[in-house]
């Protein structure tokens, strides 16, 4: 067969080929290699389809209100009835938890064990077209608020807690224990692959629960914890939906008094929902990637083009012989296609080994990232990369080393025949083109890494270091809002600090950075006010907060005036508040707030709240949502507050990771039926929010360094491949007087304009580009001129470096060996 041929002629004209074949087969590797790794990771997390029916028209809906600084406003029932009374775009919305309920505590079967629970409305799993695995979904009876308990499990933890029995139906777990135990039957349980919402183990019926909950809430209608889900009709979009519910969304506040209604609904495909403030950071490191291969493929074809400069005599004998053009091509492109192949199973072979490593950087929150592995689809892909690959580096050296003049070919001693005038041309072009692509990057790199240096150094307000953070549960819940859970939420903070290495201990009802952008949000109104559109308008929404005294010198939140929440300030005493230092400055601008009284509303237990509370402190403003936007913090004292506290944090001296067993014995001696669980520190609290921003900064870091050692290698091969065509050129010049110097400086010069094209083209393609990464910045602009100078001078001086090499290495050959010959 003459593929076969050819593909044994390519081999052979390889095996004789020196190390440039070797070069390029490395650089293919590491091109194709990282793009194998990263299309694994795209591959599991946004290509595979969601297992649910027709995702691409289900979308998740929330409100926004930018005038008042919140990003998210959940949805009520009250919104739910109104938006299915009014748009026709939608055929079903539904609601879920937009975050997970805290821990569902199952005490039998076996161990007793905490289950993450999310509340969904009855038809939650159907507007999705998610069937179960075993059993059955909700009901519309299962979610009346009088209803028994039921729950749905996640295939996981089936897998994990039953050992995957398929006799679970029907099951009646014991959740709580000894007067708080209930009766919760397992109804069904979903597929292993189901995760909506992310990090749900358990599903319970949402009537239930805020029925439960409307004793502290008020009226359940209108409490706002809850995200929509809903299915477009026909011929809807998502822009339309949008239009329509905001329209209702804004009609329903002018009728409760809102004369200036700035609430719209976000509609967002759920895809995009689940991988949330990843997805920018993964289209950024697949972009890179891509840009990394194709200046991995210019190289080489550079570097063939140099290759086949030894070799135009071969070409010319070949055409002489009778051989046709389309025969010398395909033998040639079989080379490519070699060496793409070989580079191909060298780069699976990297993307396996350094797969852990780029995952292990991923935020851990992105959904599906644990099935992400180099498998056959990746495999496949890299294939197919390695054959798209050897036609784009095989077809120009190809052309341009079949183009030639037989004759002169044949006769000249050194240099090109005449068809070798285009190859200054096609040269200037490939190093131009790979300095463009390579600023472009190490640009996206420099703003990556003077983003995350940036919320490296950013003050949170608290200092996370050596604190440990945890949850504690137990009969009657660790902390309840009664004087029983108070005297326990005490001797929890007492115990914890008695631990080896414990400085101080409190307690928080939210602790930082643990649901995102969503936590207790509360209006407030200012002695002198009154309840009403404008007073709503005017005043901004606050982080509503519950905390114990020893809190703030556990977390290192600095007091600025006045004096912290006291052991004294209880349901008896003066109702007392502790504002932010944003907040002060925001409600009694240059004016003293200590004295001050306010009132919150909007917040859990309004009908129990003692009424004007007095700001007694003010701390410093900390990071509680997120970390790129502070909030307006307030902080109620546990003892008068409706809420209870609900994570515990811990200052030690030491490693607070190491103090974990202590602690749980500590905790066992106090009450052994108490169980520590949502263990972190907060250093990896704070490290996983700043994941994205890490994950974008050391990837497009890493292939920047490599684009650039690509463009350098480059650059310099086809510098000394045009030396080398110049040899006699350079031999006459010096035998007429020009000294090494001039020689040097003639090179360097007609370098620095292929350089200087380069950076031209490059910097405006980063120009254009700089806006797409805005999202992924932080504290720095897309516009950042020193990035961009840093950059452009640091390649242009690495680019001219290697073309300063082979133009001095020239300029040392003597003159009479150039005019004898190549």
């Amino acid at each position: 067969m003459p593929l076969v041929h050819d593909l044994r002629a390519a081999a052979r004209s390889l095996r004789r080929s020196g190390a440039i074949p070797i070069v390029i087969v490395l650089m293919l590797a590491v091109a194709i290699g990282a793009v194998t790794a990263i299309f694994s990771i795209a591959d599991a997390v946004l290509l595979r389809p969601l297992p649910i029916a027709d995702p691409d028209r289900v979308v998740v809906l929330w409100g926004r209100d930018e005038a008042r600084s919140q990003s998210i406003v959940e949805v009520s029932l009250r919104d739910l009835a109104a938006w299915r009374a009014g748009p026709n775009s939608l055929s079903r919305i539904e609601l879920f938890g937009s975050v997970n309920w805290g821990e569902l505590q199952i005490a039998s079967p076996g161990e007793p064990f905490g289950a993450s629970m999310n509340a969904v409305s009855a038809g939650f799993f159907d507007v999705l077209g998610a069937p179960p695995l075993l059993g059955r979904t909700f009901r519309p009876e299962d979610d009346l608020p009088n209803a028994p308990g039921r729950v749905i499990l996640s295939g996981d933890l089936w897998r994990r807690r039953f050992a995957s029995d398929p006799k679970v139906v029907g099951t009646v777990l014991t959740v709580g224990e000894g007067r708080d135990a209930k009766p919760w039957e397992v109804i069904g349980v979903m597929p292993a692959d189901f995760r909506v919402p992310s990090g749900a183990d358990v599903w319970i019926p949402l009537g239930p629960a805020l029925a439960a909950a409307a004793v502290k809430y008020g009226n359940a209608d209108d409490v706002r914890a809850m995200y929509a889900v809903a299915r477009l009709q026909p011929g809807a979009t998502v822009q339309h939906a949008m239009t329509e519910l905001s329209t209702i969304a804004r009609r329903a506040e002018i009728e409760n008094g809102s004369r200036d209604s700035t609430m719209v609904v976000v509609a967002t495909p759920i895809l995009k929902h689940l991988v949330g403030p990843a997805l920018p950071a993964l289209f950024a490191i697949g972009g890179a990637a891509a840009m990394l291969l194709m200046i991995g493929c210019m190289n080489a074809a550079g570097l063939l083009l140099v290759y086949g400069a030894a070799r135009r005599r071969e070409v010319a004998v070949r055409f002489a012989l009778g051989a046709r053009r389309a025969q010398i091509v395909r033998q040639l492109l079989c080379e490519s296609l070699l060496l793409s192949l070989i580079a191909s199973g060298a780069g699976i072979a990297l993307a396996y080994a350094s797969f852990g490593a780029i995952v292990g950087l991923a935020p851990i929150e992105v959904p599906r990232l644990d099935q992400a592995s180099i498998d056959a689809r990746a495999m496949l892909a890299a294939v197919a990369i390695a054959l798209v690959t050897s036609v784009i580096v095989g077809v120009l050296p190809a052309w341009h080393h079949t183009s030639l003049h037989l004759l002169p070919e044949l006769q000249e001693r050194a240099g090109a025949g005449t068809a070798v005038a285009a190859s200054p041309r096609v040269r200037k072009a490939l190093v131009a083109a790979q300095i463009a692509a390579a600023l472009v990057l190490l640009t996206g790199a420099g703003l990556f890494t003077r983003s995350f240096v940036a919320l490296l150094r950013l003050d949170l307000g608290f200092d996370p270091t050596h604190v440990l953070t945890f949850r504690v549960t137990g009969p009657q819940g660790a902390a309840a809002a009664s004087a029983q859970g108070w005297s326990l939420v005490d001797a929890i903070a007492d115990r914890a600090t008695r631990v080896p290495g414990g400085i101080a201990a409190g307690a928080i009802s939210e602790r930082p950075f643990a649901h995102g952008p969503i936590g207790m949000d509360a209006g407030v109104l200012l002695e002198g006010q009154r309840l009403s559109a404008e007073s709503s308008a005017r005043n901004p929404i606050v982080n509503w907060e519950v905390a114990t005294p020893g809190y703030f010198a556990a977390m290192d939140i600095r007091l600025l005036r006045g004096r912290l929440i006291a052991h004294t300030d209880t349901a008896k005493s003066p109702a007392v508040v502790i504002v932010s230092e944003a907040l002060a400055r925001r409600l009694w601008p240059g004016q003293d707030p200590i004295g001050r009284r306010l009132l919150t509303y909007g917040a859990p237990g309004d009908a129990s709240r003692p009424g004007w509370q007095t700001v007694v402190g003010v701390v410093e403003s900390a990071r509680y949502r997120e970390i790129e936007t502070p909030r307006f913090d307030l902080y109620l004292p546990y003892r008068q507050a409706p809420d209870p506290v609900q994570y515990f944090v811990l200052r030690l001296a030491g490693d607070p990771a190491a103090a974990v067993p202590a602690l749980r014995t500590v905790m066992s001696e106090l009450e052994p039926r108490l169980r520590v669980d949502a263990i972190a520190t907060m250093t990896d609290i704070v490290g996983r929010v700043r994941a994205p921003w890490r994950f974008s900064a050391v990837v497009v870091s890493i292939f920047s360094m490599m684009a650039v050692t690509f463009a350098a290698v480059g650059v310099a091969a086809l510098v000394a491949y045009a030396v080398r065509q110049r040899t006699r050129e350079i031999g006459v010049r010096m035998a007429l007087g020009a000294t090494r110097r001039h020689v040097v400086t003639l090179l360097i010069k007609e370098g620095a304009w292929m350089v200087a094209s380069g950076v031209a083209a490059g910097a405006g393609a980063a120009w254009m580009l700089r806006r797409s990464v805005a999202r992924l910045l932080f504290s720095v602009s897309p516009d950042d001129a020193a990035t961009f100078t840093i950059v452009i001078v640091v390649l242009s001086s690495i680019a001219l470096l290697a073309i300063y090499v082979p133009a001095r290495r020239a300029a040392h050959v003597d003159p009479a060996i150039a005019l004898r010959g190549e």
